[in-house]
């Protein structure tokens, strides 16, 4: 074999060597990218969820001092009422005159009277009962957009006096946005139609507390934000 054979041998060899490395250095870098990127998913995760612990605590806290409060309480006193001297009815000595045992007659004709009957008052209308309160905020907030996403926390607060469990949100879209990937949430959607359901780890909303998810999704154009919620059915304030 010519040396000029082995030396072009020898630079193929080479250039092949190069491309591997090239294509393993590529690969790894593309791998650090994406546990980078879902860093910090996972911390936010961890961050609410430590949140929704506390907010818990404190809630059930503020409860029991409540009732201490309420137990602490002097009863009412009782108001005296004044005494009142009851004394013997007057018996008369007087006789009563002696009736006449003839029949009365009268002279004058009785006059007839006529009552013309009166209109009963209409009837009032019923008042309308008193709307119900919302027991329920949620607060929509977008952290970040893009030309095609955008990333979003949802923040819901029980406003009522007993815990809500399990929870089921939901909302419709207008801009046609779709979500991509959740996380402290079970999501689903069927159109515009949005539903996220919690999970085992915050599947009960405390009186006074809030829980927070988020996700991410994709754009097609605008990206307005929704106007109306409702959990488990009921209506809930915007926050």
């Amino acid at each position: 074999m010519s040396k000029h054979v082995e030396r072009r041998i020898g630079r193929a060899r080479h250039r092949a060597g190069r491309e591997l490395a090239d294509t393993d250095e590529h690969r790894d870098r593309l791998e650090r990218r994406a546990r980078e990127a879902a860093y910090p998913q996972q911390h936010a995760g961890v961050v609410f969820r430590r949140i929704a612990v506390v907010s818990g605590v404190v809630a059930a806290l503020g409860s029991l001092v409540v009732i201490s409060m309420a137990s602490e309480r002097p009863p009412l006193s009782q108001g005296t009422f004044p005494r009142t001297t009851l004394h013997p009815a007057a018996t008369s000595s007087s006789t009563p005159a002696p009736t006449s045992s003839a029949p009365a007659t009268t002279t004058a004709a009785a006059k007839k009277t006529t009552t013309s009957p009166t209109k009963p008052p209409p009837a009032k209308k019923p008042a309308p009962p008193p709307a119900e309160r919302p027991t329920c905020t949620v607060r929509y907030a977008i952290e970040d957009q893009w030309f095609t996403g955008f990333r979003t926390t949802l923040t819901i607060t029980n406003s009522g006096g007993t815990p809500i469990s399990p929870w089921s949100l939901s909302w419709t879209y207008s801009g046609g946005q779709q979500v991509r990937h959740g996380w402290d949430g079970e999501y689903s959607q069927s159109g515009n139609r949005v539903t996220v359901k919690g999970t085992e780890w915050n599947a009960t909303i405390a009186p006074g507390a809030a829980i927070s998810t988020g996700f991410t999704g994709s754009l097609g154009g605008p990206n307005p934000a929704p106007t109306a919620y409702t959990l488990n059915g009921a209506g809930c304030a915007l926050g």
